[in-house]
């Protein structure tokens, strides 16, 4: 319902600007002036996404622990070392970054308000345009004082696929890592689950992760995103790992 949407919109937003006021006032201006309600809803939800990995970060230790004695289990043992060595990469991480990093990934849509708000299918001219948006966001993240090189890394690939595949181009500041197709991984499944984005119909979330299982499955040599990064994101998901 989009009164809903929108009154809920209103609420995260009152709060989410009395915690960045506290942080930077640049962004906290940023965020009320400049951004759609479906672009801040969808930036909470990701910040929620990837800090509740932080948080599950014991509980899916084990869980991929307890995977390795299942012998019927379709990943390798190579998979599970990394999904492993992944989990631990983020328990040591600071989650004041993580979250921000999931929070300010698309503040670049804050240059091109009335694009992103468009309620239609995009020209090939608006889709240059919306390219250009994790580029424009590593910007403004600049422009406010935000200089954490994961927080940037973030911002800049998380449309950045590990073939190869996904825009902006590479670039040598900013080479991409598992926290960053981590985050574009959440990214993907948000967007899809969205019942925000009006201008395109939402999926379930298992439909989302069968969507996203049958994309990296397509090409097992060289999946967009690899397997243990998305086993650590599934797990994260469940009630009951």
């Amino acid at each position: 319902d989009e009164e809903e949407i929108k009154v809920r919109f209103e609420k995260t937003n009152y709060f989410l600007s009395e915690i960045l006021k506290c942080h930077n006032k640049k962004l906290c201006n940023l965020f009320e002036s400049d951004l759609d309600y479906t672009a801040v809803n969808h930036s909470v939800n990701m910040s929620a996404l990837c800090v509740n990995i932080y948080t599950r970060k014991d509980e899916l230790l084990n869980t991929v622990n307890s995977l390795k004695d299942n012998k019927k289990s379709f990943l390798t043992e190579e998979d599970l070392e990394k999904a492993k060595e992944l989990v631990e990469t983020i328990g040591n991480m600071d989650p004041l970054v993580i979250g921000q990093a999931g929070l300010f990934h698309d503040l670049g849509k804050a240059r091109d308000k009335e694009l992103f708000s468009f309620d239609g299918k995009f020209s090939d001219e608006q889709k240059e345009k919306m390219k250009k948006h994790p580029k424009d966001s590593v910007d403004l993240l600049r422009i406010c004082g935000i200089i954490n090189s994961t927080i940037l890394s973030a911002a800049y690939n998380h449309h950045r696929r590990a073939d190869g595949t996904g825009y902006p181009e590479l670039d040598p500041e900013f080479p991409l890592t598992e926290f960053d197709l981590l985050v574009g991984i959440i990214d993907s499944f948000e967007a899809m689950t969205s019942a925000a984005r009006g201008y395109k119909a939402h999926l379930t979330k298992t439909e989302a992760l069968l969507k996203l299982k049958k994309e990296i499955e397509d090409n097992p040599s060289n999946p967009i995103f690899p397997k243990h990064i998305f086993l650590v994101f599934l797990l994260s998901l469940a009630k009951d790992s």
